[in-house]
């Protein structure tokens, strides 16, 4: 199979990517590190063109063939130094940043960016932080629609919902469900969190009941101390009644059935609605 030639399909996008490349180059980074980094991250992405043409430039730059050869065991062996085995855990939690926690959304991706960032405040990161601070993609709706449905903010719930939905690139009938799929998994641990401080728990103590780390325990928490307990309920039922209509109870499309929901779950209690 022929490789796309992306300075042809994407001219704009190759000459950032070439500009990038070009800074890289131009920081002084060692380049046996620079050629163990590329080749560990497309290790971790299956790509065996890239893989074969970093080995090459590897060796060719004096790189050892023992050291390239067990690279992706570099934990198992002393052949790596401390920097270098420090900028190779750095890439593996970055490069599984974005294929298990965030996929092929390069939005998710800078928003997850962003918040390892801010949470780091200028210190190392490490794999442990990429844990505790993403959420696996397959279990929770990014933290921007969380947040806003534990503010009870419903305009930014929707513009969030939308945004999710507009940028996947899939049909609809694939991104709702499982959007919603999401959402549910979400609320259901808000209302386990929400007994949970009932009793007396703090977010710490919590987290490992939940299944969390704690830092997104903390979050949670915050977010469910704005719903009562029988708020919390209601918006369960209300997802099961949307996951209904969505496979066939209704004859609403799903686009109207999610905003009708998704207003529902969020909206506080007693909020008089506009008649339509």
């Amino acid at each position: 199979m022929e490789r796309m030639k992306l300075e042809e399909v994407a001219p704009e996008v190759y000459r950032v990517l070439l500009g990038l490349e070009q800074a890289v180059q131009a920081s002084g980074i060692d380049k046996k590190l620079l050629h163990l980094i590329k080749l560990r991250a497309s290790q971790i992405n299956s790509c065996a063109f890239c893989m074969a043409m970093h080995t090459k430039e590897a060796i060719r730059d004096g790189d050892h063939p023992d050291r390239v050869a067990l690279l992706s065991g570099w934990r198992e062996t002393d052949l790596f130094t401390p920097k270098e085995q420090a900028a190779l855990e750095w890439t593996e939690a970055v490069t599984s940043l974005n294929n298990s926690h965030i996929g092929d959304d390069l939005y998710e991706l800078s928003g997850e960016v962003d918040k390892l960032a801010t949470w780091a405040n200028g210190a190392e990161v490490t794999a442990a932080d990429v844990e505790a601070l993403v959420a696996p993609r397959a279990e929770s709706p990014p933290w921007n629609l969380t947040d806003a449905w534990g503010a009870r903010d419903v305009g930014v719930v929707l513009r969030e919902a939308e945004k999710m939905l507009d940028r996947t690139g899939d049909p609809v009938s694939r991104t709702i469900p499982r959007l919603v799929g999401q959402l549910t998994r979400h609320v259901q641990r808000a209302r386990a969190a929400h007994r949970l401080e009932e009793q007396g728990l703090s977010p710490q103590d919590a987290a490992t009941k939940l299944g969390l780390k704690p830092y997104p325990a903390q979050k949670l928490f915050a977010q469910v101390r704005n719903f009562s307990g029988a708020e919390l309920d209601d918006a369960l039922i209300r997802l099961a009644e949307l996951d209904h209509a969505l496979k066939g109870g209704s004859r609403l499309a799903n686009e109207l059935e999610l905003e009708r929901a998704l207003v529902d779950i969020t909206e506080p209690r007693g909020v008089v609605k506009d008649a339509a």
